[in-house]
């Protein structure tokens, strides 16, 4: 039975190198919403991919209803693909979707949950691949320095499958973002996400590879672009000892083995230029961020649009790519 004709409904899934899922995951995801939902449409972000997808997802076009494909000029990452969905998506609620690792059964579950809370819903893995004492803690400490130095509500174990309302689509849009930072670009709301832990066939069908790389860049990316005072500390923090040591060496070093007098000095040095060269990796960076923060980071090449979707041109947030 539908339910919720008063309202549209937006999913927006990411589709890249999965041509044999494409067409399952369109029937399947036209299946859920055409089930639950009167008015709804389908956004496939086409990101650049290098087999068939792009021709199946333009062949499905004229088999769905409410259907929309937009094709990038080439891959820009999953981070861009959303933001580029969540600026072209007219729903009052967008569900973010992967076509290759999510499964579409999830959608009520997150437009539901989206409605009962503070406009923004996100699943978490409970389970997933298992986490090292090196990853757990360098997680943790990023997740508290988010919540206690920044003052945002950020969901650990988190994925890309967000759900988000018309307020908080607008509010994502028309603050300054964190380039490639969209869980915490939407941590930034001040929406309280509602966490979402799926089970069985509504569960993401492969799991999200995590490693601890990525949330020390993802950390180190938001100290910069929030501020550079705690970054330029450490650095500073780190030349100091490395200062020292060469100094230390060099007081000592007659006494020390030639060979490994030499190492020492070497070690010193290079510790030294190396936080000299994050210095200034951090100012440019900053720089570099802001001036991304202020422009898309994607190119829409084509359009492609179901002759029978409802779509109201007054309600998209669409702005121009630059060329």
């Amino acid at each position: 039975m539908k339910y919720s004709a008063d309202s549209y409904i937006s999913v927006v899934a990411l589709v890249r190198d999965c041509a044999p899922r494409v067409e399952g995951f369109i029937r399947e995801t036209v299946a859920v919403l055409e089930s639950r939902y009167t008015n709804y449409e389908l956004v496939l972000m086409e990101d650049g991919s290098q087999d068939d997808s792009l021709l199946r997802c333009r062949t499905a076009v004229s088999r769905f209803e409410s259907l929309r494909v937009i094709q990038f000029s080439r891959n820009y990452g999953d981070e861009a693909a959303y933001h580029a969905g969540l600026d072209t998506a007219i729903g009052d609620v967008v569900v973010l979707l992967s076509a290759k690792e999510d499964s579409p059964d999830a959608i009520p579950f997150m437009v539901d949950a989206c409605r009962r809370g503070s406009g923004v819903a996100v699943v978490v893995d409970t389970g997933g691949v298992p986490q090292s004492w090196m990853r757990r803690n360098a997680s943790a400490a990023f997740h508290w320095y988010l919540h206690r130095r920044l003052r945002v509500a950020y969901v650990p174990g988190s994925h890309y499958c967000w759900s988000f309302s018309r307020t908080a689509v607008n509010a994502f849009l028309s603050r300054p973002r964190i380039p490639r930072l969209l869980r915490f670009n939407a941590a930034q709301l001040g929406m309280v996400p509602v966490p979402v832990v799926l089970s069985g066939t509504a569960r993401p069908q492969l799991p999200r590879q995590r490693v601890l790389i990525n949330d020390l860049v993802a950390g180190l990316s938001v100290i910069i672009a929030c501020s550079l005072a705690p970054f330029r500390m450490a650095c500073v923090a780190g030349l100091l000892a490395a200062l020292v040591l060469f100094g230390g060496i060099a007081v000592i070093g007659p006494a020390l083995p030639h060979a490994l007098g030499v190492l020492a000095v070497c070690t010193g040095l290079t510790l030294a230029l190396g936080f000299v060269a994050l210095l200034f990796l951090g100012e440019h960076t900053a720089r570099h961020m802001a001036e991304l923060s202020g422009r898309k980071d994607y190119i829409v090449v084509a359009e492609y649009s179901s002759n029978t979707s409802i779509r109201d041109l007054s309600r998209r947030n669409i702005v121009a790519a630059p060329l």
